[in-house]
């Protein structure tokens, strides 16, 4: 694990981000829920969900993405085959396409659930680093594509609908720590809501290609992290159910109101420099 904290100002979330220049880096917007809590960053709302705001279980957490490899890891979701993953795409059923009928949420947002696979102690903690979503029209099979740089990887061709990196927070990230969920996989240790507003002009049945990017501030040092949707929620009297257990719905703008009480807080530091 390496962690930097050369925090210019540290705050509580309440929608105030100080930023601090540098001779050898830039300014990066930090929302850490090492410890729960909610904030915002360009746009997307963020909330580390604890077991009473709602655990999800067998049949629920519906994956679409495993990224798994020691120090950093990314990967975008696709229908290539296993022999094609270019990246740190975890080969099998769970990375695949994914479409915006596929999609749910509430509250005129969507949903995406993010579940950590770290090991427990001094490695726990893992950064989500960059956060890239497009529309891709029919095309499902993607291959060699190049999101590190920033640039639009299609060259164009294809729309990019939200980038957690771009916006009044600029470069950002969020911090978690697999200690404080420690709920092992296939549940959500954490929810992304983007306004459903952002994939006004994505018909029901264009792709959705969902790249990210884990450990440049903090290592990804155990076993996979996995993006999902959620489910039909389960019904644990349903012998069929498998024990699951239904979300519960998060209330519209809990992550704010998590964000105002200090749980959760933005800081602003300096980036590392990337090659």
């Amino acid at each position: 694990m390496r962690t930097f904290r050369n925090f210019a100002y540290t705050i509580a979330a309440s929608g105030m981000v100080w930023a601090a220049g540098s001779t050898d880096g830039w300014a990066l917007t930090t929302l850490d829920l090492t410890s729960g809590g909610g904030g915002t960053l360009n746009g997307g709302e963020f909330l580390a969900p604890s077991t009473e705001i709602g655990a999800t279980g067998t049949g629920v957490f519906e994956p679409f993405l495993r990224l798994q490899a020691n120090g950093s890891e990314s990967g975008y979701n696709t229908d290539r085959a296993n022999s094609d993953l270019e990246f740190d795409e975890k080969a099998g059923i769970w990375t695949h396409s994914l479409q915006k009928q596929d999609l749910t949420g509430s509250s005129g947002k969507y949903e995406f659930l993010l579940d950590i696979n770290e090991p427990s102690g001094r490695n726990s903690p893992i950064s989500l680093d960059s956060l890239r979503i497009f529309n891709v029209g029919s095309d499902k099979d993607l291959t060699g594509l190049s999101f590190g740089d920033g640039s639009n990887p299609f060259n164009g061709l294809y729309t990019e609908i939200w980038n957690m990196d771009v916006g009044v927070d600029g470069d950002s990230e969020v911090l978690l720590d697999y200690d404080f969920f420690g709920s092992g996989s296939g549940r959500a240790d954490m929810s992304l809501f983007l306004s459903q507003t952002l994939f006004a002009g994505v018909a029901a049945t264009d792709y959705i290609v969902f790249y990210s990017a884990f450990g440049n501030a903090d290592d990804s040092d155990g076993g996979f992290e996995e993006w999902g949707i959620r489910g039909a929620p389960c019904d644990p009297l349903d012998p069929g159910c498998g024990g699951g257990v239904g979300f519960v719905p998060v209330p519209a703008g809990l992550p704010l109101l998590l964000s105002a009480l200090g749980l959760g807080s933005i800081v602003a530091r300096r980036k590392r420099k990337t090659a």
